[in-house]
């Protein structure tokens, strides 16, 4: 009696099935991404997507602070007002010359330009006057010693919205010297910077 020998698969359908089987393998495998499987789902994650922006701006980061100065407001004349971006005013009503004595170690006793101010309160805000300097400098661009004796006064205190107050600054006149200065004046509460010609 003759037995049936059982079918063997064609050699194609191996092929075939071998084909597949690396296919899987490589894609399983590809460098380009990074594969998860949670139960029966599974997702793909691009860690060139999942990396963070260097260059991206932080919305929550906090806005840089000005600096006081920064914007140079065009010179205005004896007697004329100026205005601070923020509101507040100042005013160079007066400039005459004195002799006045040194009191602090380098100054020099002697003739004097003193420069009288007003500064009224027009912003919103209450204005700490202690946060006001005011410099002087030569016509070539030399600054001018300043001197503290009488009738020197800075501006200090808070100035309350709608009110004024004043100021004295002494600058010493050396012999030879001309008679005539540039006022930078600043304030913490702006960015402004006002010039005075005097």
């Amino acid at each position: 009696m003759s037995r049936t020998q059982p079918s063997r698969p064609p050699a194609r359908r191996l092929l075939a099935a071998g084909a597949l089987c690396l296919a899987a393998l490589a894609a399983c495998s590809s460098p380009g991404s990074t594969r998860t499987e949670l139960g029966s789902a599974a997702t793909t994650v691009d860690p060139a997507a999942a990396a963070p922006d260097p260059t991206a701006t932080d919305p929550e980061a906090p806005a840089t602070a000005d600096v006081v100065g920064t914007r140079t407001l065009a010179p205005v004349p004896v007697q004329r007002e100026a205005r601070f971006s923020e509101g507040l005013t100042v005013k160079v009503t007066s400039v005459t010359e004195a002799e006045v004595a040194a009191v602090h170690p380098g100054e020099v006793s002697g003739p004097a330009m003193v420069v009288a101010l007003t500064f009224t309160n027009a912003s919103p805000d209450p204005v700490d006057l202690d946060g006001v300097r005011v410099n002087a400098s030569r016509p070539d661009g030399t600054p001018a010693s300043g001197l503290e004796g009488p009738p020197y006064a800075a501006p200090t205190g808070i100035l309350e919205v709608g009110e004024s107050g004043t100021a004295t600054f002494v600058y010493s006149i050396a012999e030879g010297t001309a008679r005539t200065m540039t006022l930078e004046i600043t304030s913490v509460s702006s960015t402004d910077t006002v010039i005075v010609d005097v």
